[in-house]
Order: structure tokens, then C-alpha cells, then sequence
């Protein structure tokens, strides 16, 4: 079953990378931290991340920031070169001083809960 499902998860990257692999290349080289990095959106990117070093040389470093740690090692032992931050993004905590970008995947869940709750008032 992991064997399938890392090859249909390769093939939607590489349909992918196909087809933004213009503004893709502009991560070549740099640090990514993605919080939310277990979650839907997180892990995806992380994939993406993941097919890019693979298949395509981009050099990109990664951290990984999530709560759930057993998660991380279950779903992610292929990403050897990723690294992961144990943390609740609401913590203080000291980040490594050389990221380029922040893609904070968690975000759609705040967004969609905040804007439920404004609607239920």
C-alpha cells in the first residue's frame, strides 16, 4: 500500500512541478519552514519539497514544524533531508536563522474556524 500510494503522490508532483516548475525553480538552494507540516496542506508541500531534491537537484533545506511528532514519523521516514521542530506555532521558540520562506499551512484552519465563529454571532 506505501509503495502505491508514494508513487501516486510522485505523479501528482511531478504533473505539478510540470506545470509551475517556472516559479518552482525560484526555491532552488533556499530554506523553507513550513508549519502545519503534518497537516493536509503541510504535507503536500513537504511532498512537493520532497520530489524537487529528488528528481530535480533543488538543493531546497526543509523544517518541518508540527505537534504531532508520531505523525511526522509515520508519514514522512522517505523525507530523509527534512528537518523537524516540535512545536506548537503559538510557542515562543527560537527558529533557525537562515529561512528564506514561511509557508504557514496551518493557517486555512484558523481562517475557516474564525470565520464560522464570525458568522455564528
Amino acid at each position: 500500500m506505501k509503495n502505491k500510494q508514494n508513487t501516486l503522490i510522485t505523479n501528482d508532483c511531478k504533473s505539478s512541478y510540470s506545470e509551475f516548475s517556472s516559479k518552482l525553480e525560484k526555491l532552488k538552494g533556499k530554506t523553507l519552514l513550513i508549519t502545519g507540516g503534518t497537516g493536509f496542506l503541510g504535507s503536500w508541500v513537504c511532498e512537493m519539497v520532497h520530489y524537487m531534491n529528488t528528481f530535480h537537484k533543488a538543493d531546497i533545506n526543509l523544517f518541518i514544524m508540527a505537534r504531532d511528532k508520531e505523525r511526522f514519523e509515520n508519514n514522512f521516514l522517505h523525507i530523509k533531508d527534512a528537518q523537524f521542530i516540535c512545536s506548537d506555532i503559538r510557542n515562543n521558540i527560537d527558529l533557525p536563522k537562515d529561512i528564506n520562506y514561511i509557508i504557514h499551512a496551518h493557517l486555512i484552519q484558523i481562517i475557516v474556524f474564525t470565520h464560522l465563529d464570525l458568522l455564528s454571532q
